[in-house]
């Protein structure tokens, strides 16, 4: 079944593109209409039963893959155990062992390219590194903020931050959706309107919340390639310099056993 397939309402409507469904959906039309592959007209979606209405489908999307709290929780968990490591009891005389994790994917761009923001700030940067990263000074609390955004929920590759993204924009579609039924709700005459308001609001402040972790997953699909080309241009450049000042020193060590050959010579 295409349904149980899609993890989003957006990747069901493209499931069903790519298998020959002609789908008609904006913000001027209000019923959803399809059209089989092998049909002469289009049908409205509901027409299949109530079940079938984009709120209803975004509901059964969401209920069978859990909501986002349980999906990450049980994803972050399952990394924990994952990434346990035995515990070795310590006895006297001995030194304790280091525990060193290995960073990978965008939190390791990240961590050398904060390292490297540090160091400039501090004016204990090369100066090739100060020249390329001066200008990025100014965005070191939103590198930041990324950062601690891919520790916070254990992120760790570009496919980790899209199906973040993706079980956001899935749960931003369902509150929105509630809303919209609440403000529906409070047109209604005798209704409890302070119970709806207050329900509205506490939507209103998850859903910003969502909307602004999803603007960081797009921050950092966008700012994480970048970031890795400035890295690899600043360790091209330190490597040149490094090879030019080598080069120059044996230079001046040549140049200086010529003169020492030459004084002996004319002494002679």
């Amino acid at each position: 079944m295409i349904l149980s397939q899609a993890r989003t309402l957006d990747e069901f409507w493209s499931l069903l593109r790519t298998r020959g469904y002609e789908i008609r959906l904006n913000e001027k039309r209000k019923y959803v209409i399809i059209r089989h592959p092998n049909g002469k007209r289009f049908i409205r979606l509901k027409s299949l039963g109530e079940d079938y209405t984009p709120r209803q489908l975004a509901v059964r999307i969401a209920a069978q893959r859990g909501s986002i709290v349980d999906n990450l929780e049980r994803v972050k968990q399952q990394r924990q155990q994952l990434h346990q490591r035995k515990k070795y009891q310590v006895r006297p005389h001995t030194r304790a062992p280091k525990l060193r994790k290995k960073l990978k994917g965008f939190r390791a761009v990240y961590f050398r390219y904060l390292y490297l923001l540090g160091k400039v700030r501090r004016r204990k940067a090369p100066r090739v590194v100060r020249g390329q990263l001066l200008e990025e000074l100014k965005k070191l609390e939103r590198y930041t903020r990324q950062y601690d955004f891919l520790c916070d929920h254990l992120l760790y590759t570009r496919q980790d931050v899209d199906m973040y993204a993706d079980a956001l924009a899935n749960e931003i579609y369902i509150l929105t959706e509630r809303r919209a039924r609440l403000h529906a709700d409070k047109r209604k005459s005798g209704s409890d309107q302070a119970a709806l308001k207050s329900e509205t609001q506490q939507l209103t402040a998850a859903l910003c919340k969502l909307r602004g972790q999803l603007h960081l997953c797009a921050d950092i699909q966008k700012n994480a390639p970048e970031i890795k080309v400035r890295l690899d241009k600043i360790f091209h450049c330190k490597k040149d310099r490094q090879r030019d000042e080598r080069t120059a020193g044996r230079r001046t060590v040549q140049n200086l056993a010529g003169w020492r050959t030459a004084g002996r010579l004319h002494h002679g």
